[in-house]
């Protein structure tokens, strides 16, 4: 294996590190690719975060999709692997395993997701539901690197989170991007976006406390079922 392929930017570190090995980009279509290809992913709050910093063009949910399917098609030519999982591989263990020689442990974590990223990543998720479909199947052929499969994502970012992080989370975000804006024009931008967040907050704990309702009332009846068949 001596190249690789990705419909998505990588950082520059990752990059260094497979050139380092001895690894290029593959540019054009994975199946005319010659021999092999380590079919490169990333993890959805890394995307959001990679377009947040950046200057390119907004990022849209359909880029996401269409870049998980296309991995998940081309899967025959080549390893699919995570991005956070290569970088937490040094050189010596990424040759090692690229060698056929033994297959190496990641010292990476999952990513960890912000307060805003987790809010963002709902709304995705609930308006494209093909994409955590995408994602997870991802994870449940790509090589794990003795990690767990991130199969909770949808868990994971429905989880309540503390206001203050949020309030937090956002204030440094806009500390960073007020340009030329009036204090006058970034209260009102501050308040109609955190009106905004807090609504989809409520939305969020709303699902949570219907689905634990759905649970209740399951357990409910089976165990009505149960008595039912040993009288």
């Amino acid at each position: 294996m001596s190249n690789w392929s990705s419909p998505f930017p990588l950082s520059p570190g990752l990059q260094k590190q497979l050139e380092a090995c001895g690894l290029q980009r593959h540019k054009g279509d994975p199946a005319k690719a010659n021999g092999a290809l380590l079919l490169i992913y990333r993890h959805p709050v890394t995307l959001l975060e990679h377009w947040r910093n950046s200057d390119a063009k907004p990022l849209r949910i359909r880029m996401m999709l269409k870049g998980y399917q296309q991995l998940l098609s081309h899967r025959e030519h080549g390893t699919l692997v995570s991005d956070w999982r290569l970088e937490g591989l040094d050189r010596d263990r990424l040759v090692t395993w690229l060698d056929g020689t033994t297959t190496p442990g990641s010292i990476s974590e999952l990513p960890w997701i912000s307060p805003l990223a987790r809010l963002v990543l709902v709304e995705l998720l609930r308006a494209q539901p093909e994409l955590i479909s995408a994602y997870q199947d991802l994870e449940l052929h790509a090589e794990l690197f003795g990690t767990q499969a991130d199969s909770d994502l949808m868990q994971r970012v429905r989880q309540p989170h503390d206001p203050d992080e949020l309030l937090q989370s956002w204030c440094s975000s806009r500390r960073s991007n007020d340009g030329w804006e009036s204090d006058d024009q970034r209260l009102r931008r501050l308040e109609q976006d955190l009106e905004h967040y807090v609504l989809l907050s409520r939305e969020q704990h709303a699902m949570l406390s219907e689905q634990q309702s759905m649970l209740e009332r399951t357990l409910e009846l089976a165990g009505d079922r149960k008595a039912a068949d040993q009288n």
